[in-house]
């Protein structure tokens, strides 16, 4: 439990107790709404399914889960990720590995998944992976709104409010990359609409980019990983070293059992949403023993949870794909 110094009395209490968090995200989902705190620093979010509670959050939830379990979605999902990886992805990888240029692996990813994004929602794709890394204003902006989001995790509240208001700091970046961003007004019918695309786009890019930049560190230091991973690749695909990306599908991915312990072991170490933060509409117990009240912002700790030897074991820091592939498995 935190309690801030001074003027800023707010208290935070943060956990990374299993039981607290399925108590809060399912037993009694009802009564942590994201809150008011919540919803003024992801403001530019809108009216999206980040950003809000109730029916709102419902309806965006029914809808989206509706669209990603349709088969023509999947399909159209599928050949747009193959498409981008043949005409995209592997060229660039492929120009690198030749010329022994340095990248940024995770600017590189982040391009991927935006363009896919772009594709699945607008039928437009930006190229922005390519071979010259051109600099998207939209793409670019998203990083810009995102760094100052979290500064405003980290300053007071009084504090990144009056950068808004004078404009200056990582709120001036904000209100900028807004403007590049922005496609209307308040008052505009489309902004329930554009709200919940801009969402969907911040979803789709960062998670699969965060995720594939750590699987990827972890491996460069986990050779032995690796090869177990080739091997498979080899083993179950019937992989040659030279690769047509057209002679096999994601169905085929199911046999990869290790490849997606090793994701798993990936988004345990570094969840690419690390923590979330909840405050109770009514006064609650936690099952950890803990009271909160609607003054406390509980601040659920994914980060931690996926370090805890309680959970894990005393080898709860190395990375081990294996803890996640049954006997039966493999």
């Amino acid at each position: 439990m935190f309690k801030g110094p001074g003027l800023f009395k707010a208290t935070r209490l943060c956990t990374a107790n299993p039981l607290d968090v399925h108590h809060i995200l399912s037993k009694n989902f009802s009564n942590y709404p994201r809150g008011d705190t919540f919803t003024q620093i992801f403001d530019i979010l809108g009216d999206g399914f980040s950003n809000t509670d109730g029916e709102v959050w419902e309806f965006h939830h029914n809808t989206i889960m509706s669209l990603l379990k349709s088969p023509s979605f999947q399909s159209l999902l599928e050949d747009t990720i193959w498409n981008k990886v043949e005409k995209g992805l592997m060229p660039v990888l492929e120009y690198v590995c030749k010329e022994e240029v340095e990248v940024d692996l995770q600017d590189m990813f982040q391009r991927f998944a935006f363009d896919t994004i772009s594709i699945l929602l607008f039928d437009s794709d930006p190229k922005s992976i390519s071979l010259d890394f051109p600099c998207i204003p939209c793409e670019k902006a998203l990083s810009e709104i995102e760094e100052a989001i979290m500064h405003r995790y980290i300053l007071p509240p009084s504090l990144w409010k009056l950068q808004k208001l004078l404009g200056i700091g990582s709120e001036k970046k904000l209100s900028n990359a807004w403007k590049i961003n922005q496609s209307g007004s308040s008052g505009d019918p489309n902004k329930f609409l554009r709200d919940t695309l801009l969402n969907l786009v911040v979803a789709g890019r960062d998670t699969n980019s965060s995720a594939l930049s750590w699987l990827f560190y972890l491996l460069s230091r986990n050779p032995m990983v690796e090869d177990k991973i080739l091997e498979e690749l080899h083993t179950q695909l019937n992989m040659k070293m030279c690769v047509n990306l057209k002679d096999f599908q994601a169905i085929d991915l199911h046999k990869l059992v290790y490849l997606h312990g090793a994701l798993c072991e990936a988004l345990r170490l570094f969840p690419p949403v690390p923590f979330q933060v909840k405050t109770p509409l009514q006064p609650d117990i936690l099952p950890s023993g803990r009271r909160v009240d609607h003054k406390t912002s509980v601040i659920l700790s994914f980060y931690s949870m996926g370090r805890m030897k309680s959970i894990w074991g005393e080898d709860c820091m190395e990375f081990k794909p294996e803890r996640w592939v049954s006997v039966g498995e493999g």
